[in-house]
């Protein structure tokens, strides 16, 4: 991951077409989840894939502080 510049990206919310801002990749490496849900604005998640959303990047944020 280290080496890959990271932009912030403009894009629109894939469900509700609110103009959005987002990172060209994940910070900690999680960008499968991001692929994933990374388009998708506050407003539109679900209660489930917010949960998602925490839970994968603090996997990531431990797993990169282990050196992983």
């Amino acid at each position: 991951m280290r080496g890959k510049k990271i932009e912030i990206v403009q894009t629109s919310c894939r469900r509700c077409d609110k103009s959005i801002s987002t990172l060209s990749h994940s910070l900690l490496g999680a960008d499968a989840l991001r692929a994933e849900l990374g388009e998708i604005c506050g407003d539109c998640t679900t209660p489930d894939e917010h949960r998602r959303i925490l839970e994968g990047t603090m996997q990531a944020a431990v797993k990169a502080c282990q050196g992983s």
